[in-house]
């Protein structure tokens, strides 16, 4: 009987144990998406969603403010481009001499009148495929609306971006695109190396003379030397001059994990 008891007993705290771990992997598992996004979300099949058989959120959503003077909305290796067709998918692969294990990506449309997200999570050595067919295709968003970029840390606040490569049998230089809440006539921005996570020995004012338009994208190239290697991090620093105003805008400076 005291053995019924104990048996019991045992099996009533492994049932406690498995429901706690449950809860446990639950919240972990929120981290893989913006739950900002996700509690503004769009009912329907068009709605961001979990969506299972390719392990991704993905949908639109209605945000309820204006959003950010200064966003950045990409951070690109090489050309970016797909065809809204039906047999279209975006492929996402990071290089092997990566240090991180596992790197978020979030995509997010830009100068639309519809509000697009992308939330996955890539490990290393693994490849993740979007079908275009699932949400871009039906909302014809193409890929001059579409901002892609890599990540560290929170979805909602990233501690250090990773370039993203939509054909990762290609080479290409990184380039950050940037979206503006106002008309935008120059851009100026460096870079210095992080050591230690402290920016240290900033360069030059590059200048961009150019008009932007609010709310499309700015695509700047990023030049960096042959004295940043893959793998190491730079800071980069960039002012906007907006039309009407005397001053430059700063945005927060952001960190960017090189891939050569």
């Amino acid at each position: 009987m005291l053995n019924n008891l104990n048996d019991m007993s045992s099996g009533k705290f492994f049932l406690q144990l498995l429901m706690c771990m449950s809860i446990i992997l639950h919240v972990v598992a929120q981290r893989d998406y913006s739950k900002w996004v996700y509690d503004r979300r769009v009912t329907g099949n068009s709605g961001y969603q979990f969506r299972s058989k390719d392990e991704r959120y993905e949908g639109l959503f209605n945000p309820d403010f204006v959003g950010e003077r200064f966003k950045l909305v990409a951070v690109l290796r090489g050309d970016f481009s797909y065809e809204l067709a039906d047999n279209a998918n975006l492929v996402f692969q990071f290089p092997a001499k990566i240090k991180y294990d596992r790197i978020g990506i979030i995509g997010e449309s830009y100068g639309l009148d519809i509000n697009y997200h992308l939330d996955l999570i890539v490990n290393r050595n693994e490849r993740k495929v979007v079908p275009v067919k699932s949400v871009l295709q039906p909302q014809h968003i193409y890929a001059s609306n579409l901002g892609i970029y890599g990540y560290v840390g929170d979805p909602e606040s990233p501690e250090l971006f990773i370039p993203v490569n939509i054909d990762p049998g290609k080479q290409g230089d990184i380039s950050v695109t940037i979206v503006a809440a106002e008309d935008v006539e120059k851009v100026m921005w460096r870079y210095a190396k992080a050591r230690n996570g402290v920016c240290e020995g900033y360069g030059n004012w590059k200048v961009v003379n150019d008009f932007f338009p609010q709310h499309e994208g700015i695509n700047i190239p990023l030049e960096i030397g042959s004295e940043v290697d893959t793998g190491e991090e730079i800071c980069v620093d960039m002012q906007f001059q907006v039309k009407g105003r005397s001053a430059p805008l700063s945005m927060k400076t952001f960190k960017i994990l090189i891939i050569h």
